[in-house]
C-alpha cells in the first residue's frame, strides 16, 4: 500500500495563483487516488497570501506553517520538511 503523498509549497506573495494552484494540486491527487496533504509555509508574505492559505485549509488537506517575516527559501523549505516528520 502507498503511503500519503505531500506537496510542499513555500509561499512568499502568491496570492494570484494559490486557488488555481491547490484546485490543479487536488484535481491531480484524485486522478491517483492516493491520501495527500499540502504543507503550506506562508514565508512572511505581504500579500493576501496568509488569508487565502487559511480559506483553501478549510476545503483542502491542508497544514500551514506561518514565518512572520521572510525567513528565505532554505529556511522554509527546511521547516516544511521538518513538519513532514510529524505526519
Amino acid at each position: 500500500m502507498a503511503g500519503r503523498i505531500f506537496v510542499l509549497l513555500p509561499i512568499y506573495n502568491e496570492e494570484p495563483a494559490l486557488r488555481q494552484l491547490v484546485q490543479d494540486i487536488k484535481s491531480v491527487m484524485d486522478k491517483m487516488g492516493r491520501d495527500w496533504l499540502i504543507i503550506a509555509c506562508n514565508d512572511g508574505s505581504k500579500d493576501n497570501s496568509g488569508q487565502i492559505l487559511k480559506e483553501l485549509s478549510q476545503k483542502y488537506p491542508m497544514d500551514i506553517i506561518t514565518h512572520n517575516m521572510n525567513r528565505g527559501l532554505w529556511e522554509t523549505i527546511r521547516d516544511l520538511f521538518e513538519h513532514t516528520n510529524g505526519d
